[in-house]
């Protein structure tokens, strides 16, 4: 079932005969908040995403908070995670338009009971709009793990062609 209550959505779906997933979400004074739970009853697990975003003076502004009681968790905005039982994934970002450019920076952090999977992913993205539908996208990810044989740079640069 879903519906609106006083501007606020609310929904409630059955997944499968012990899986559910709520979603509440509004607007209050230009600033956007959801909550989200997914619901395993015979494994009495929780995995939870609180989710505030804002854009003010031309600057969006998000913030992303994960709890995992159970493993991988996605979230369109954080990614798609391997955490392991208990532990929390945040994000934080910002984005603006500078000199025609389309300018992000994101950090996501890790935190639980699995200290090899702890530490913080860094991503910067510039998305530029060319000539003839052409696009530019170029994105350089930081990740700083506790398990230091998993740190990386990397640097992804595509240009793409509509007709």
């Amino acid at each position: 079932f879903s519906g609106t209550i006083a501007g606020v959505s609310v929904a409630h779906k059955i997944k499968s005969s012990d899986d559910t997933e709520t979603t509440v979400s509004g607007s209050l004074s230009g600033v956007n908040l959801s909550w989200n739970q997914e619901h395993d009853d015979s494994a009495n697990t929780n995995d939870t995403a609180i989710t505030v975003s804002t854009d003010f003076n031309g600057v969006g502004v998000k913030y992303v908070k994960i709890d995992s009681d159970t493993g991988t968790v996605s979230d369109g905005y954080v990614g798609k995670f391997d955490l392991g039982a208990n532990q929390e994934a945040s994000a934080f970002g910002v984005s603006t338009s500078v000199a025609g450019n389309t300018v992000s920076w994101t950090n996501v952090d890790i935190d639980g009971v699995l200290a090899a999977n702890d530490g913080s992913v860094d991503t910067i993205a510039v998305s530029r709009s060319l000539a003839g539908g052409t696009t530019l996208n170029a994105k350089y990810v930081m990740k700083d793990m506790d398990a230091t044989a998993s740190d990386t740079d990397t640097l992804e640069v595509k240009l793409s062609v509509a007709f």
